[in-house]
């Protein structure tokens, strides 16, 4: 018996990111390493205490790291904190709901694992 498996059939997991601008650049975001995975979801745990706050340190934390997420896409373009403010137009409400979604993201891919 002969058994075959080929890395480029496979479909990586993706989901894509609709940003704001007027040619509503899409992005189709992958999974990124452990290590940025376990930071994007400590900060996620601080999301609506810096909301409230609007600790601006805090908020461009935030800003920095969901632009090292994006960045985790399949077409290899990098985003900076700016990009999202200023190129983008995202606000710190669309912060969360791309927090929200790419939780749930890496969430169904790791529960396809097991």
């Amino acid at each position: 018996m002969i058994k075959k498996l080929d890395l480029n059939a496979l479909e990586q997991p993706t989901l894509e990111l609709t940003l704001l601008d007027k040619d509503k650049t899409t992005f189709r975001l992958v999974c990124p390493d452990v290590k940025l995975v376990e930071r994007f979801m400590a900060a996620s745990r601080e999301l609506s205490a810096v909301q409230t706050s609007g600790d601006a340190k805090a908020i461009k934390k935030l800003y920095a790291l969901t632009a090292e997420v994006i960045s985790c896409n399949l077409d290899g373009i990098e985003v900076t904190a700016e990009d999202l403010r200023d190129k983008y137009g995202v606000k710190f409400v669309h912060l969360i709901f791309i927090f929200k979604d790419y939780l749930d993201f890496i969430k169904e891919i790791n529960e396809a694992k097991n």
